[in-house]
């Protein structure tokens, strides 16, 4: 056996896109395991179970090449095997909702629910021309990243006056400012 990074869970459930960055936790894999579940470029990786019926197919986008990084328990590599479909705007209908509630009508399960590679082999999902998809999937990620910013925007505005309402609630108290 050969130590190498588990891409899991976690990982996916938690990241829109998996890349070297990640603090990946270091297993032991065989050679076979190794060849089998490396994860490379325009991967996509969903989670196959949960806890909850309409929380299932949680994807996640490998969008580097990793250095020996598997994937892990509970999820599905989809790794799409035709030049006329575009990785990208594959992860992006996963995010959508007509894969999603695909999956939520197939999940089994009563404690923990749960996705066989049927279900998920047969999803059904529309492809434009592959020039469209590459628009589209260039679009979507242009504008997720726009509103990721302005998010993180807001988020320290907050956390600005947030620290500013401390600061004076402390100075009230303690006779500073009436």
């Amino acid at each position: 056996k050969k130590n190498i990074k588990i891409c899991n869970y976690v990982d996916v459930y938690k990241n829109d896109y998996i890349t070297n960055d990640l603090d990946f936790m270091i297993a032991t894999a065989t050679d076979r395991e190794i060849e089998r579940y490396t994860l490379l470029k325009n991967d996509i990786i969903i989670t196959k179970d949960s806890e909850i019926w309409n929380d299932i197919a949680v994807p996640s986008f490998v969008d580097e090449d990793l250095l020996k990084v598997l994937c892990g328990y509970h999820l599905a590599i989809i790794r799409l095997n035709s030049s006329q479909t575009v990785a990208d705007f594959i992860y992006r209908a996963f995010l959508s909702d007509y894969v999603s509630n695909q999956y939520k009508t197939k999940a089994k399960g009563v404690t923990r629910f749960g996705l066989s590679y049927q279900d998920i082999h047969d999803t059904i999902i529309l492809l434009p021309p592959t020039e469209q998809q590459q628009k589209i999937a260039s679009y979507i990620r242009i504008k997720s990243l726009e509103i990721d910013a302005a998010v993180q925007k807001i988020k320290k505005e907050i956390n600005l006056i947030s620290e500013y309402r401390t600061s004076l609630i402390s100075d009230v108290v303690t006779g500073k400012v009436d």
